[in-house]
């Protein structure tokens, strides 16, 4: 998101309501990158912030990297193996990679405006999928 104008606007005082987009509630919430738009978009509207596309496409090109990053920095932490999956991972454990990418990606989206965590939710199950055998980053 524009960082001066978000800057006004820090993390902190995002409050934790936006709900998945409603034609997935209630059903089994599978990553798309739209949902990500749709995030920004939401909470853009409650800051009175126009939308520009630079911000989705911004997160796009670098959100999955860095939870790509968190994923192999969360194999030496906790010694996980190369075939973990996010569904391997204890509730601590994805409660903690969950907090560690909202705090990652901070000012420059608003994951920490998600409900039950479910952007960073999303974007950790498919990092780890993404990794899924894999030891390092191929950029």
């Amino acid at each position: 998101m524009h960082r001066s104008r978000l800057a006004t606007h820090e993390s902190n005082f995002l409050t934790r309501d936006v709900m998945p987009p409603p034609h997935l509630q209630g059903s089994s919430l599978q990553f798309r990158w739209d949902h990500y738009e749709y995030l920004c978009r939401e909470v853009l509207k409650k800051l009175d912030i126009p939308y520009h596309e630079r911000y989705y496409a911004t997160f796009k090109r670098n959100a999955l990297m860095y939870a790509q990053g968190l994923v192999l920095d969360m194999r030496v932490q906790h010694k996980l193996s190369q075939s973990c999956t996010w569904e391997h991972l204890s509730k601590q454990s994805k409660l903690e990679a969950e907090g560690m990418y909202e705090k990652l990606v901070g000012k420059e989206y608003p994951l920490v405006a998600c409900v039950e965590s479910w952007g960073a939710t999303l974007m950790m199950r498919k990092a780890f999928w993404s990794l899924k055998d894999k030891t390092a980053l191929t950029l």
